[in-house]
């Protein structure tokens, strides 16, 4: 009986040995693409934008309670408090005058999004609400199972949110798919490239189909997921405790077969008839011991992150990673303030900025500071939008500084 057990698993080893190769090929072809895919391509004669000083304030006699955001025409701000009813304010960039405002009933915890002309929001109570751009207009709603958990990602496919389950729904409010994960989704659902990420209460990563909703991949997290999951192209990073952080390619696959073979193989190793086993499919690599209590990520676009870590005195540094190695390409630190959620990429330079109200513009490339500016005290952003640097400050003032 144990010289069966023994030749089956000795089968099966030989065959996991074979589809970890053709996977470990697979991945090496890749991450070589890929590599050529995400290099940025910016002249090194491009000049560090100017800040010119400020253009123009607006005082919104209360808290902001959602981080500042934009269409191409309008800025977007949110006002109101933890317990009550928001309100949604667009503005002209150009001179900070207020086109119109809109009363939502419920709260808004997360930016708001933008796209075809629309813009969707989601609230505390578990409601979509769909407005027009130009005037504010409600098209519609859609209640949903949970509250709604960060800004919904649009799409030229939909709207996805993240609510309990993860919907993805028309730009009409009708739903196409909705499927639940674990006993409820934690996190914003992020997309690239039809991926979309899903991080569920089962401390799950799953990569999904996002046409179909179908899974692509699913990876089990072992620590505290508290920086949330974010896409640096072509990985997705997932920050959290510990100033942990995890990478994992983005277009990574499992199979039935493949997690059957890895079953087997742990079942070996733990016999002594066989290695450890490898990691699971997608696995790029991970960081520790990066100086701090927390990493969480900072976005530059959709498809690009930093990740700031955070010292229990409430400082730290933003660090650019490789996508690909993990190796950590710059390091910015900051001794006395913790940095803001956000940032801009202009030409080669990231805009960054901290909650003391230091502004510095970065070569993204290199890391290296080309300017910086004073501002005051910061809550929210940088955005970016027709030659203004736009940031709500800690008093609830909107304030856009002008750059060339």
């Amino acid at each position: 009986m144990k010289r069966t057990l023994t030749v089956k698993l000795a089968i099966t080893l030989a065959l996991a040995l074979v589809f970890v190769q053709c996977s470990q090929n697979s991945n090496l072809l890749t991450s070589t693409t890929n590599e050529l895919i995400t290099t940025p391509i910016m002249s090194n004669e491009v000049r560090p934008p100017t800040i010119e000083g400020i253009a123009w304030e607006i005082d919104t006699n209360g808290q902001f309670s959602a981080p500042l955001t934009h269409s191409p025409e309008l800025v977007l701000f949110v006002t109101g408090t933890n317990t009550s009813d928001t309100e949604l304010h667009a503005v002209n960039p150009l001179d900070g005058y207020r086109k119109w405002s809109r009363k939502i009933d419920g709260v808004i915890d997360s930016a708001p999004a933008y796209g075809y002309g629309r813009i969707f929001v989601g609230t505390r109570q578990g409601e979509l609400i769909c407005l027009r751009a130009d005037d504010g207009q409600s098209l519609w709603s859609r209640k949903l199972d949970d509250p709604v958990l960060g800004t919904p990602t649009v799409r030229d496919s939909g709207v996805y949110v993240s609510a309990g389950s993860v919907y993805r729904l028309t730009f009409e409010g009708e739903i196409v798919w909705n499927k639940r994960f674990g006993v409820r989704s934690v996190q914003p659902v992020r997309e690239h490239d039809n991926v979309l990420t899903v991080l569920a209460s089962d401390n799950m990563l799953y990569l999904l189909d996002a046409e179909k909703g179908s899974v692509r991949n699913a990876y089990k997290v072992w620590f505290n997921v508290s920086g949330g999951v974010v896409i640096d192209y072509p990985a997705v990073y997932i920050t959290g405790d510990n100033s942990y952080v995890q990478a994992i390619d983005i277009y990574s696959e499992d199979y039935l077969f493949g997690r059957a073979i890895r079953w087997w193989w742990t079942k070996a190793w733990l016999y002594g008839l066989a290695p450890p086993p490898r990691y699971p499919p997608g696995y790029l690599w991970q960081a520790r011991d990066l100086g701090g209590n927390d990493a969480y990520p900072v976005r530059v676009d959709d498809s690009k992150h930093l990740v700031i870590v955070e010292s229990s005195q409430g400082d730290g540094s933003a660090n650019r990673f490789d996508p690909i190695s993990g190796e950590i390409l710059w390091t910015i630190l900051d001794h006395e303030y913790s940095f803001t959620e956000s940032a801009v990429l202009l030409g080669k330079y990231v805009v960054l900025a901290n909650e003391g109200g230091q502004i510095r513009t970065v070569d993204y490339l290199t890391g290296e500071i080309a300017a910086e500016y004073f501002l005051g005290d910061i809550a929210e952003g940088p955005i970016y939008l027709k030659n203004n640097l736009i940031f709500g400050s800690k008093d609830g003032t909107i304030i856009s500084l002008a750059v060339r």
